[in-house]
């Protein structure tokens, strides 16, 4: 066996890698986490953010860090801004 087929049995032997259960809290600036925001770990199964949650989220980060502004780039097939 190679060195390479067995780093690779050894690494699809591992254990799966769990979403952690708790993010670290704000960042310093007062950034919010994307667990803060949305109440659960990103990549929870079964629970992608929806439209109105990314959004919300986009405009506290751009409210938390005014260098990095949010922009409209044009509207979504919705009619709705996109971000």
């Amino acid at each position: 066996m190679s060195v390479f087929a067995g780093l690779l049995a050894a690494l699809l032997s591992a254990a799966p890698a769990q979403a952690p259960t708790q993010a670290p809290t704000s960042a310093a600036g007062g950034v919010p986490s994307p667990l803060e925001h949305l109440g659960r770990p990103v990549g929870t199964n079964f629970e992608l953010a929806d439209y109105a949650e990314v959004i919300a989220y986009s405009e506290r980060l751009a409210a938390a860090r005014p260098n990095a502004p949010l922009e409209t780039a044009g509207q979504t097939t919705e009619g709705r801004a996109l971000r």
